[in-house]
C-alpha cells in the first residue's frame, strides 16, 4: 500500500523528496506531509521552511514562487534533515521516542520511510506506556444547537 500512486498536488514546501511535477505522488508522501504538520505541532513551525530559506540565500521563502518546484524538491532532497534541526535536538531529551517517531516519518528515502501504519502502532505504543488509553467506543457527544448556522 506504501507504494500505490496518487495524482500530484499541494505546495512545494510541504511535498515529500520524491514528488515532483512529472511524478504521482505515493502513500509514503502521505506520511512526510503528515510528519510535517506533526512537526508543525511540535516545533511550532514548518522546518522545511527554515532550510529553503537558508539555502535560497537571498531569496527568502515568500519571494520563491511556487512554481520552483524543483529548485525547492532539490533543496529538500540535498540539506533537510529533521534531526539537524535545533527544536528537534531540544525535545530529543523529553521526549525520544515521540520525536524518533518523527524522524520515521520524515525520512527522506520513501523506502526507509516509516509507513502509516507503522507511525501508528509506534503513536500508540508510546501513548500505551506513558499510561494513555484509548478511549471506549461511545455515543459521540450532541453537536450544540446552530452551531453551523454561520457558516451556511
Amino acid at each position: 500500500p506504501n507504494h500505490e500512486k496518487k495524482p500530484l498536488a499541494g505546495s512545494a514546501y510541504r511535498n515529500a523528496p520524491e514528488m515532483d511535477g512529472d511524478h504521482a505522488s505515493h502513500v509514503a508522501s502521505n506520511v512526510w506531509q503528515l510528519g510535517l504538520v506533526f512537526a508543525r505541532l511540535m516545533l511550532g513551525a514548518n522546518p522545511v521552511n527554515e532550510v529553503v530559506e537558508q539555502t535560497a540565500g537571498a531569496m527568502p521563502l515568500r519571494d520563491m514562487h511556487p512554481s520552483d518546484r524543483h529548485r525547492i524538491r532539490d533543496i529538500i532532497r540535498h540539506h533537510f534533515d529533521i534531526k539537524d534541526n535545533p527544536g528537534f535536538k531540544r525535545l530529543l531529551a523529553e521526549y525520544r521516542d515521540v520525536m524518533l517517531i518523527l524522524a520515521g516519518m520524515l525520512e527522506k528515502d520513501p523506502a526507509r520511510r516509516l509507513t502509516a501504519e507503522a507511525a501508528l502502532d509506534a503513536a500508540r505504543a508510546v501513548a500505551w506506556s506513558r499510561g494513555i488509553r484509548e478511549p471506549t467506543t461511545r455515543e459521540p457527544a450532541a453537536l450544540p444547537e446552530g452551531m453551523f448556522d454561520e457558516w451556511q
